[in-house]
């Protein structure tokens, strides 16, 4: 399975991020100059503990209200993609986690200051399915899964 994030309105229009099962990318602000990035293009700035432990919340739950853990049950066990960054002030710099695992898509809001929607309604974590749509600050994006 693979699930595309196709970005339909905001400065970053027009793009498309893939995620892979058993992998993860992060969403955060663009550097604009300001250096007021968190992550990277090549995703190699770590998730804090507090970050880490949002996300694990999020798949023990998952574990919980699913069928056996057929996947990885801690988020050290997702390899991470290149980040997503967005041009877009009202993105934090450390916004949310997008990843797949056996049971699908989700998305994990890292305490942003504007917060995750998912289909309109405010999410501190989503499981995502086909044609869901999910804002991230001025960013509407929506959900793509193929086989």
């Amino acid at each position: 399975m693979k699930v595309f994030l196709e970005v339909e309105k905001g400065e970053n229009c027009g793009e498309c991020f893939q995620l892979e099962v058993n992998r993860y990318r992060a969403i955060g602000r663009a550097d604009n100059g300001a250096h007021t990035s968190q992550f990277t293009a090549e995703g190699d700035v770590a998730l804090d503990e507090e970050e880490l432990a949002r996300v694990a919340r999020h798949m023990g739950r998952r574990a919980a209200n699913g069928a056996a853990q057929v996947g990885p049950a801690v988020p050290s066990a997702f390899r991470r993609g290149p980040d997503i960054l967005l041009d877009d002030a009202k993105v934090s710099r450390t916004h949310c986690m997008l990843f797949v695992d056996e049971q699908g898509a989700a998305v994990v809001d890292l305490m942003s200051t504007n917060g995750v929607l998912v289909n309109g309604e405010r999410v501190t974590q989503a499981d995502l399915k086909e044609g869901d749509i999910v804002h991230v600050g001025k960013s509407r994006c929506v959900v793509r899964i193929r086989p």
